[in-house]
């Protein structure tokens, strides 16, 4: 486990405190966060995420505050806290500088495949080498339950990593839900499967935060996707793999015009496009 910065401690305290004026007034203290957050973080990534909140909330009728105000009353406030601290500082701020430092370029988010056979032990050396050099930020998958609570206890002692656990919703039940409440760096990605109502359920039940993953055919079309986002109730985001489809370029454009102007109290993300744009904010700025 690593030691705790003192500008980590701030920021951890910082957000605490941020979520607990959300709660009482969503507008005001979802501002100050963002402003908190422009004079405390440092990096291209980080900062242009609060400048883009900047801009969206300027808007008095903007989704983004029932988004904020649902997630501070479902979720659990050490989950807020701990995920978007370990996202925004560990993996965008402190992960991207030593990327930068790096002599092999890195990506900034490593996907990892977790099976039956693997362990803790094994896990743990597989990941060290990416930690090492940066990389803070691990997309999970899991397709069994013995392979999912050994993702969770690889999360529970990688506490300056934020982990997304994708996985089929067949594997959540009140038990795998209480422990994937106890691991404060992980986020759950749903696929877009038939049990996905019934999982969300337990999920909330069990203050997670939690979304929904959606992998794009060849023949989906943009008006496809963006009738399926707008129809999503209870996820506090939407993935989307827009890979495969014909219409790549123009799903990415759609769901990021959809951030700018949205509609619903949703959260939407183009995999390939907007996790590539991460990457050049944070190949950008060179280290000399």
């Amino acid at each position: 486990m690593q030691t705790l910065s003192m500008k980590r401690i701030m920021l951890l305290s910082v957000i605490g405190h941020a979520i607990q004026e959300i709660e009482a007034d969503p507008k005001r203290g979802l501002r100050r966060v963002v402003d908190l957050g422009q004079d405390l973080v440092h990096g291209d990534t980080a900062r242009g995420v609060f400048s883009f909140l900047q801009r969206v909330l300027q808007k008095q009728n903007s989704p983004c505050y029932a988004l904020l105000e649902r997630m501070v009353r479902e979720v659990q406030h050490k989950s807020l806290q701990h995920f978007s601290v370990a996202l925004g500082w560990d993996s965008w701020a402190e992960g991207g500088k030593l990327l930068r430092q790096s002599a092999q370029k890195q990506r900034w988010a490593k996907a990892l495949t977790v099976t039956e056979s693997d362990t803790l032990r094994t896990l743990r050396a597989e990941i060290k080498p990416y930690t090492t050099k940066g990389v803070r930020t691990f997309f999970v998958r899991v397709d069994s339950q013995k392979a999912l609570y050994t993702a969770l206890q690889l999360a529970s002692g990688e506490t300056a990593c934020a982990m997304l656990l994708i996985l089929p919703p067949a594997l959540i039940d009140n038990q795998s839900a209480a422990r994937i409440s106890l691991c404060h760096t992980v986020c759950t990605a749903l696929y877009d499967q038939p049990e996905r109502t019934k999982a969300q359920t337990i999920l909330r039940r069990a203050k997670c935060l939690y979304g929904v993953y959606h992998v794009c055919t060849e023949e989906e079309s943009a008006e496809q996707v963006m009738d399926w986002l707008t129809q999503l109730n209870g996820p506090y985001f939407a993935i989307v793999q827009e890979r495969d489809s014909r219409e790549a370029q123009e799903i990415a454009g759609q769901i990021i015009a959809f951030r700018q102007n949205p509609t619903i109290p949703l959260i939407p993300i183009a995999a390939t496009a907007d996790f590539d744009r991460i990457q050049m904010q944070i190949d950008k700025k060179k280290v000399k």
